[in-house]
């Protein structure tokens, strides 16, 4: 489902070659049933188009959006696809970096069942610099440069 006035791809042949391009960029970077125990974190994840896609690839997903209507979008296109190992949550880069540091705690992601103990184990899988621009201050910009999306040991 997409709303009017909210982001997303408009060429739907140019959506379907990404999707399918970030399917099998995560599927080869889990081989041998790491999607069993890698979990993944996407920031600024819209309407939750690659979200809902690339979940059948890892454990378990937070998908992070600043926008208040986009995470309403995100959940309810989650719920139609009946995806269950999808979390998602109003945050920013840079609150994602103080939630990863350990410095702070939002009551939003215990709220929403969601859990990220600071400090993982990181591997950058998708580079989107586009999305860093938004809402970062340097200390976040630098620390997630070329890191939109990440896979975690476990969340």
């Amino acid at each position: 489902k997409q709303t009017e006035g909210a982001f997303t791809q408009p060429n739907a042949k140019v959506c379907q070659k990404m999707l399918g391009w970030a399917v099998d960029a995560t599927r080869s970077s889990n081989s041998q049933n790491k999607q069993e125990t890698h979990d993944l974190c996407e920031l600024y994840c819209g309407n939750g188009c690659f979200t809902i896609a690339l979940a059948q690839n890892f454990r378990k997903v937070v998908a992070t959006e600043m926008s208040k209507s986009s995470v309403a979008l995100a959940r309810e296109n989650v719920a139609l696809n009946h995806v269950t190992n999808v979390r998602v949550a109003k945050l920013t880069a840079e609150d994602f970096v103080e939630v990863f540091e350990g410095t702070r705690e939002f009551q939003r992601l215990r709220d929403a069942c969601i859990d990220i103990p600071p400090q993982h184990k990181q591997q950058p899988l998708i580079d989107t610099p586009l999305s860093l621009k938004v809402d970062v201050n340097e200390k976040s910009a630098a620390e997630l440069q070329n890191e939109k999306v990440m896979t975690f040991d476990r969340l």
